[in-house]
């Protein structure tokens, strides 16, 4: 139903043209050829190159993560990030 649905809306587009004066075929005034002008190597890199981003941000991410906890648990062991933020630099000992 649907392809004849298409065909027929097709082909009433071209009898609108047709009918307004339009002398040329429709499909053929602005043909246009996909082609694919790279080689199999640019086409892999591509594809590769997407998921290789991903993953080396996600290596950056995981290992700045690793090191922001590791600082937090220092800073919580030893109470000096609430001695700068609390105390006067004269009660520091």
């Amino acid at each position: 139903m649907r392809s004849l649905l298409q065909r027929e809306a097709e082909k009433a587009g071209k009898n609108f043209w047709r009918r307004n004066g339009f002398r040329a075929d429709p499909a053929k005034v602005m043909a246009v050829d996909a082609k694919d002008v790279a080689t199999a190597g640019q086409t892999t890199g591509a594809v590769v190159g997407k998921f290789l981003t991903l993953f080396i941000v996600m290596l950056m991410l995981t290992g700045g993560s690793v090191a922001a906890m590791d600082i937090v648990a220092g800073e919580k062991e030893r109470d000096l990030l609430k001695r700068c933020l609390l105390l006067p630099s004269s009660e520091w000992k």
